[in-house]
C-alpha cells in the first residue's frame, strides 16, 4: 500500500487516470479492515463496491472541480471534458446499481437487498437531474460507509 500511495503523491495526481489508484488505496484499506474482523464472502462484494463507489465518487469531485482543475492538472473531468464526464458518472451510476442487485441476489442477503434499493433509488434521481454533483459526493461518502456497516449485520 506504501508503494501505490507513494505513487499516487509523485505521479498519479498529475495523471488523468490518478482516480483509480485513489480507489484501489480504499479498496485495500476495506479489505485489511474486514480482515481483522473475519473474512466472509460479503468482504469481496464490499471490496468491489468501495472501490467501485471510490471510482464514481472521484470522477464526481473531478467534475465539481473542472473549471479550478482546468490549466492546473489532468483530471478524468477535463481529459473527457465535461458533458463526457456527466455520462460517465450516469453510466457508473447504472452499473453499480445493477451490480448491487446481482449480488443481492447471490447473497440472498436482505441488507444488501435494502442497500441495492436505496442506492438505486439515489442513483436515479441523480439521473433525472434532481440533485447536484456536490450532492451525490456526499451521498456516495455516506453509502460507502453504509455498506461497510452491512458488514457486521
Amino acid at each position: 500500500m506504501f508503494i501505490l500511495i507513494s505513487y499516487y503523491n509523485i505521479f498519479g495526481s498529475k495523471k488523468p487516470f490518478g482516480f483509480l489508484i485513489t480507489s484501489l488505496i480504499i479498496s485495500i484499506g476495506v479489505l485489511s479492515l474486514g480482515m481483522v474482523f473475519g473474512f466472509r464472502k460479503e468482504l469481496i462484494y464490499l471490496v468491489i463496491f468501495s472501490f467501485l463507489f471510490n471510482i464514481i465518487r472521484e470522477v464526481v469531485k473531478s467534475y465539481i472541480d473542472y473549471e479550478y482543475d482546468f490549466g492546473i492538472r489532468k483530471t478524468i473531468a477535463i481529459f473527457l471534458s465535461k458533458n463526457k464526464t456527466r455520462i460517465l458518472i450516469k453510466f457508473l451510476l447504472i452499473f453499480l446499481f445493477l451490480s448491487l442487485i446481482f449480488v443481492s441476489i447471490i447473497l440472498n442477503n436482505i441488507y444488501f437487498s435494502l442497500y441495492g434499493i436505496f442506492s438505486g433509488i439515489i442513483f436515479f434521481l441523480y439521473i433525472l437531474n434532481l440533485f447536484s454533483e456536490k450532492v451525490l459526493s456526499k451521498i456516495l461518502k455516506f453509502l460507502m460507509f453504509l455498506g461497510f456497516l452491512i458488514l457486521f449485520l
